[in-house]
């Protein structure tokens, strides 16, 4: 596919590959959404992806360079085919670790692929952004403790094995956990009834087993 489009809008064309030219500086919102392209790679020249940008194509990969300064809500959701999201190590504002996106400080996790199926998260995170694990398949998620904030619908329709849930949170959003299927979740000690309420769970007609443990 080649660059014709003066609005910078390819959404819903199949294409196979594309290269983004060098002097393109801004993705505009929901440019590449719908689309059939598996690999991209954002050059140095982007400063802004916009939303949705990329919101339910078959993106497997995606390189995002080192002059992305903002990325929009959403650019990532339902790409169910998304395996990893890799940051130029010179990028000032972002960065990845095993195709999980953060921004630089790694204090805000922004999207986890749908298909990053052992996500390790650093000590240090503080923010689980809105519906960066919506979708997700892991087989084992740890949320370490230090994260205050789970963003809305952040773990909604995931279907993670087993999950784990720090004493520190204290901020939920809307519908975090909403239509997920967890098959098992470990909680602190004296934390089992307060999570069932704050994660929707008690909404919902699936059987979870839930695990306290010391920490």
């Amino acid at each position: 596919y080649e660059y014709e489009d003066p609005d910078w809008v390819c959404w819903g064309k199949p294409m196979d590959v594309f290269v983004v030219p060098e002097t393109v500086t801004e993705i505009v919102d929901r440019a590449f959404q719908r689309t059939s392209l598996e690999n991209l790679t954002i050059p140095d020249g982007v400063k802004l992806i916009g939303k949705e940008a990329f919101e339910s194509s078959n993106l497997r990969s995606i390189n995002i360079g080192a002059g992305v300064q903002k990325i929009g809500e959403d650019s990532f959701l339902w790409c169910h085919m998304m395996e990893s999201i890799n940051v130029d190590k010179n990028n000032e504002y972002f960065c990845s670790v095993d195709g999980v996106l953060y921004n630089k400080g790694k204090t805000r996790l922004i999207a986890c692929p749908q298909n990053v199926k052992a996500p390790k998260l650093p000590r240090g995170l503080e923010i689980i952004t809105a519906r960066a694990f919506m979708n997700n398949k892991a087989e084992k998620l740890i949320i370490p403790e230090g994260v205050t904030t789970i963003g809305d619908e952040a773990l909604r329709n995931s279907r993670i094995k087993e999950i784990y849930f720090p004493r520190s949170l204290k901020i939920f959003g809307e519908s975090v956990a909403f239509d997920a299927y967890f098959k098992k979740v470990y909680v602190p000690k004296g934390l089992a009834n307060k999570l069932k309420k704050d994660l929707c769970i008690s909404m919902q007609d699936y059987d979870y087993e839930f695990e306290e443990y010391n920490d």
